[in-house]
């Protein structure tokens, strides 16, 4: 028996570029419903012949918005966000078919990762989106608010105290001299982990007690390393103040070195061999999994753990936010008030614990 043929209906739309657009419907309906929704895209500046692939939109949103604005680091954690989890199920669609379900269907294969890095993709999704809403490419951008980020966020780490950081030195001294001046750096300077390894010599003023913060050690594909002089923002070149125990042990580490640098990184496995060895000293991991019974350190800590230890202590000194903000080199005060509404937060449910316990008149209990 012989399939009937499904007859469309054809109409032809004049493009501004002087191309025709060919547009077909089952019925008379369809067409004309069609029709109007290319005429309001055409209306808009839309060019509904454009048949530019996801991946070749991205390359070229990469290129011009963020190639000569980001770091090297920055880029290819970008890049690395974008080849992994996006271009493999947008990167051959055409940009203008590519609707909400698609862009759910992205986080759909991202929903047991972190709630960071779905953040990252849909975050990268919705600026290429935008991008080429604006350029009218589409007519509106198919990751749509109702598309959110799941995953489970960052516990938010408790500060070391004062005697977990005397801890934490005296493990590290004993364990190797770089690890020792990596935590002793971290904790009396707050730089970011790229900022400590790419300390050199030439930025650490003996005689007036600062360092200065201008390069950072950034991490390459294929293991390898680059000391540069692009940071991560603008508000990370700054000029901190050197403390008195941190000077007297750089004094002593230079005495013995005979590089430019405070550290000799020679490669990415040099760079690991630290966080392994921060690890090493913990009897448990992040999560609480135990590591090693002879580890000597009954918590655990991270290279961004003693930025947010000198962070609380510099608000517990009475530092206002804007002067935490530089010596963290924070762009924005975002980022250094969450840390001190965390820092406030403990302070007053301690503050308020203590004028309860004074109000409160002393009555003798009766059993």
């Amino acid at each position: 028996m012989a399939t009937r043929k499904t007859k469309y209906l054809t109409k032809a739309l004049r493009c501004p570029d002087g191309s025709r657009k060919y547009i077909r419907g089952k019925t008379k309906e369809e067409l004309e419903a069609k029709v109007q929704a290319a005429r309001m895209q055409l209306g808009m500046g839309v060019n509904i012949n454009d048949n530019t692939t996801f991946v070749e939109y991205a390359q070229t949103w990469v290129d011009v918005y963020k190639r000569p604005k980001l770091n090297s680091q920055s880029l290819e954690t970008l890049l690395i966000a974008l080849n992994t989890h996006i271009i493999p199920h947008l990167g051959a669609m055409r940009m203008r078919d590519i609707k909400p379900v698609h862009v759910a269907a992205v986080m759909a294969a991202v929903k047991d990762r972190s709630h960071g890095v779905q953040m990252s993709v849909l975050n990268i999704m919705r600026a290429i989106f935008r991008s080429a809403e604006e350029n009218h490419v589409i007519m509106r951008s198919p990751a749509v608010s109702t598309i959110k980020a799941g995953g489970r966020g960052v516990k938010e780490r408790e500060p070391l105290t004062p005697e977990q950081c005397a801890e934490l030195l005296h493990a590290a001294k004993n364990h190797s001299d770089d690890l020792y001046a990596f935590v002793l750096l971290g904790l009396y300077t707050g730089m970011r982990r790229g900022e400590i390894l790419g300390l050199c010599w030439d930025c650490v003023d003996f005689d007036a007690h600062k360092i200065q913060v201008r390069r950072q050690l950034a991490l390459r594909a294929k293991k390898g390393v680059e000391l540069t002089e692009t940071l991560k923002t603008k508000g990370s070149y700054r000029v901190l103040p050197m403390p008195f125990v941190l000077g007297e042990y750089l004094r002593l580490r230079k005495d013995r070195t005979d590089g430019v640098s405070v550290f000799q990184i020679k490669d990415r496995n040099s760079v690991e061999r630290i966080w392994h060895n921060l690890d090493h000293l913990c009897k448990f991991t992040a999560g609480g999994k135990p590591t090693s019974e002879s580890a000597p350190l009954d918590f655990h800590c991270n290279p961004h753990l003693l930025r947010h230890t000198y962070a609380t202590r510099l608000f517990e000194g009475g530092l206002d936010i804007k002067e935490v903000q530089y010596l963290l080199g924070h762009s924005t005060p975002a980022m250094t008030l969450r840390i001190y509404t965390h820092y406030d937060r403990k302070s007053r449910q301690q503050s308020t614990a203590e004028k309860v316990e004074a109000a409160l008149p002393g009555l003798t209990m009766v059993l």
